[in-house]
């Protein structure tokens, strides 16, 4: 196992509160929680067996908490630039798609 250090940013404006906080405490262990000017990210340092999967797994839990969608990841360290590309492309095609097509399409990619 490899561990693997980026950053998730959620859609849409967010205040890091008390409640907020302590849900992605419950549900994520490797997850720092932070904001600035209303925007919410995830700062992550996951262990995994690749980074598709540290990040995939990652944006799968962080968004079981209520209200969060992640838009995109960042500040990625030792991560192949067109692999966050590809899932950053994914991420917006959300809109249009369902999350299963996405991710379909992004393992034909990859």
């Amino acid at each position: 196992m490899e561990t693997f250090t980026f950053d998730l940013i959620a859609e849409g404006e967010h205040e890091l509160t008390f409640e907020l906080s302590d849900q992605f405490l419950q549900s994520i262990h490797d997850a720092s929680p932070g904001t600035c000017e209303g925007v919410l990210s995830l700062s992550f340092d996951r262990e995994s067996i690749s980074a598709e999967d540290a990040i995939l797994s990652a944006i799968s839990e962080s968004e079981r908490v209520p209200g969060i969608r992640i838009d995109r990841v960042e500040s990625v360290s030792e991560i192949n630039p067109e692999l966050v590309k590809s899932i950053n492309s994914l991420l917006g095609l959300r809109n249009t798609t369902t999350r299963e097509h996405a991710l379909e399409m992004w393992s034909k990619v990859c």
